[in-house]
């Protein structure tokens, strides 16, 4: 080393051990009064400060050269910019750059990149750029700053713009270059064209620019395996990052043979790479491999992941496999790794697909007894694993204390911003009048001379329905139901309930002005609008905005406000769980859209004990699909369970469709026991209305009672 550069050296050094303080001052002025200096000397002085990050010495330094006279040149002030760029001090990096505008010395190309750099590196990307349009000579480090800074800030778009105009600019287009851009693209697609651009253009794509693609949005698991054999071509070598990029985008489609194949073939993979892996087998209920993942972890003393763990346990959980899946849950309790709602729901969810219903309500207790979120999850499954056994009450328990906890299901009790039921679909169908004539026969067996009756409808719907429009001329529904029923009417007249349930329909479409013709259907909440006497009252309950919105113009509640009908937009599970202001006879329908049929079972038979005990006046009518006999008999258990006499009538329509509904039933609490001959002749008569020709089919219906026979 030259005499001077170890003197220069030893002076740096020196600097180097001062803290950065204002008292630095003296030593500062001494160091540089110790010998004369030239402008390259400087920089040699100056460039371990930089290095080191002691951006405060650097500006003492560079003020005391100015204040004994020695001459600092750009090369200098580039030094401390640097040092802000590797600090992220954006802020006092472009206030070095506004001094030396004042100095008059001109910023170059790699004094906007530093400030530049800085800003983004401190997520001031609008900064950034700002500092790259005021650039008047802008070379490659400029454009890949601001390319950079565009990718912080997700301006892909813009990233795109400032790499298409680089050959414009007489600026040369380099790896760095595309490597941020490619770091903009938000989408997989874009970051491969850019990828593939790269080599049309002779450039050589890098680990960075591979890995950059991977980072861009979920690559298909068959992209992301083709990139690793592009990179094996291009002799790059591909990395930990890049494996798990790839180990990750078979998991996400399930491609677990795929994932441990890439798994294999990592000499040393981290936490991130079997958890992949085992979210891989997780997702197909590969629970073997999955706890394999977890032993290879263990035999190469790889930290597992809480998601790892959980992916195993809900592995298990898919395969029914219960026992090992608690066992799995014992042993994460025994290490360090604690345990959440996760691991529980998918432990409880084991229990619920090996019919263990004791051990999941007791992972349920469990989870309260260890301070653990308990969701709906959480209770629905367990309730569902009661079910499944046939253990109701336990079930209901369950329900009443998922309600004292005050927690959201998010199904149809809950869900206010749910889809909307569009019951249009079925509206005036065999079923749809099944239920009305039943409905109907129920509402006039409580009626009496003077007595008033309240009909509340929990899921009051639009209230009318328009055949010809909408979702009700998908397959027509409504031809082989209430246009089949018109017709029969017309050529062969009906009696009783089902005479007046068409005239009532006739009746609203002739005020319509249909001439005559079928077109609008009236639903429950419409129907029972018709039939009110002037002492009785409705409340209709309807979640949705708009069902609602539908209902106020159907019924023309307006500025009139009928006195005798009540609307209410809320939940109606919850609100009657609350409600205090009912009295008197009250008719009660549930009718829900049923798009969980047990979770929906839980609640009927749940609101229906509810409204016996709170209002014992009360009765209540309740509509269910029949799906298989398994499915009706276990309901019909649960029906006996209330501890009441239940009037069931249940009716099965062969339909042209397999997707139509063709098998429902109603169940009635707090019957009149005359109903049940009323029904006996309603039913038959509309069952074999619905039969006769041009249909030609099979229709059958049953009434009986369920629980405590009725007094002969």
């Amino acid at each position: 080393m030259e005499p001077n550069g170890a003197i220069i050296k030893a002076l740096s050094n020196r600097l180097l051990k001062l803290p950065d303080a204002a008292t630095n001052d003296d030593i500062v002025a001494d160091v540089l009064g110790s010998r004369p200096w030239t402008p390259r000397e400087i920089t040699k002085l100056l460039g371990p400060l930089a290095r080191a990050k002691r951006s405060e010495l650097l500006r003492q330094t560079l003020d005391r050269l100015k204040e004994l006279g020695l001459q600092s040149n750009v090369v200098h002030h580039n030094l401390l910019l640097s040092s802000f760029e590797r600090l992220s001090h954006w802020q006092q990096a472009i206030y070095e750059l506004d001094r030396m505008n004042a100095d008059e010395l001109e910023a170059t190309p790699v004094s906007m990149s530093s400030v530049a750099s800085a800003c983004t590196k401190a997520a001031q990307w609008q900064r950034a750029l700002e500092v790259f349009h005021e650039t008047r000579l802008k070379d490659a480090v400029c454009f890949n700053v601001a390319i950079s800074a565009c990718a912080r800030g997700h301006r892909w778009a813009s990233a795109l713009r400032l790499l298409r105009s680089m050959p414009d600019a007489e600026v040369s287009v380099d790896a760095i270059s595309y490597n941020a851009a490619i770091s903009a693209c938000p989408e997989w697609q874009i970051s491969c064209a850019l990828l593939a651009e790269m080599k049309e253009v002779q450039l050589e794509a890098d680990a960075v620019s591979y890995g950059a693609v991977y980072a861009s949005g979920l690559v298909p698991w068959d992209y992301a395996c083709q990139l690793l054999q592009s990179m094996q071509e291009d002799a790059i070598q591909a990395g930990l990052i890049n494996y798990n990029a790839a180990i990750a985008a078979c998991s996400a489609a399930g491609r677990w043979t795929e994932s441990l194949h890439l798994l294999m073939q990592i000499s040393q993979p981290d936490v991130v790479s079997v958890g992949s892996a085992v979210m891989a087998c997780q997702k197909l209920g590969q629970w073997e491999m999955a706890l394999s993942l977890l032993h290879l972890a263990e035999r190469k003393s790889i930290d597992l992941s809480l998601s790892a763990c959980n992916a195993a346990i809900s592995a298990c959980e898919k395969a029914a496999q219960w026992n090992v899946a608690l066992a799995l849950l014992e042993s994460m309790e025994e290490s360090t790794l604690n345990s959440d709602a996760i691991t529980y729901n998918a432990a409880i969810g084991s229990c619920d697909k090996g019919l263990q219903w004791q051990l999941a309500v007791n992972l349920l207790q469990r989870m309260n007894e260890m301070e653990l979120e308990q969701d709906r999850i959480s209770f629905y499954t367990a309730i569902h694993a009661c079910e499944s056994c046939g253990q109701w009450s336990m079930a209901q328990e369950l329900l009443s204390k998922m309600l004292q906890e005050g927690i959201q299901d998010g199904l149809g009790a809950d869900n206010l911003n749910r889809r909307d039921y569009l019951h249009d679909f079925q509206a005036g169908d065999p079923i749809d009048c099944f239920k009305h004539v039943v409905l109907l026969s129920f509402w006039q067996s409580l009626t009496t001379a003077n007595e008033s009756l309240t009909f509340l409808d929990a899921h009051a719907g639009a209230g009318v329905y328009d055949l010809q429009q909408g979702a009700a001329t998908f397959h027509r529904n409504y031809q082989d139901g209430v246009q089949h029923l018109f017709e029969m009417d017309m050529n062969e007249k009906s009696s009783g309930i089902v005479q007046q349930f068409l005239q009532t329909l006739r009746r609203f479409n002739e005020e319509k002005a249909t001439e005559g013709q079928l077109r609008f259907y009236l639903g429950s909440s419409g129907l029972l609008k018709q039939w009110l006497r002037p002492q009785d009252q409705a409340i209709y309950v309807e979640a949705s905005e708009s069902m609602m919105r539908h209902l106020k113009l159907n019924l023309e509640e307006g500025d009139d406000n009928d006195a005798n009908l009540t609307l209410l937009q809320t939940d109606s599970y919850r609100w009657l769980l609350n409600a205090d202001i009912l009295e008197g006879k009250m008719l009660v329908l549930l009718d829900p859209p049923y798009d969980s049929v047990h979770s929906y079972h839980v609640w009927n038979l749940f609101i229906m004990k509810h409204l016996r005990h709170r209002w014992p006046s009360a009765s209540v009518a309740l509509w269910y699909p029949i799906i298989d006999d398994v499915q009706t008999q276990n309901f019909h258990q649960r029906l006996a369970g209330l501890g009441e006499d239940v009037l069931v009538a249940e009716i099965q329509v062969q339909r042209p469709y397999e997707e139509q509904q063709s098998h429902a039933g109603m169940a009635l609490l707090a019957a009149p026991e005359e109903l049940q001959s009323t029904l006996e002749c309603e039913v038959s008569a509309l069952a074999k209305m619905l039969a006769s020709s041009p249909c030609e089919r099979n229709v059958r219906s049953s009434v009986f009672w369920i629980g405590r026979k009725p007094k002969s």
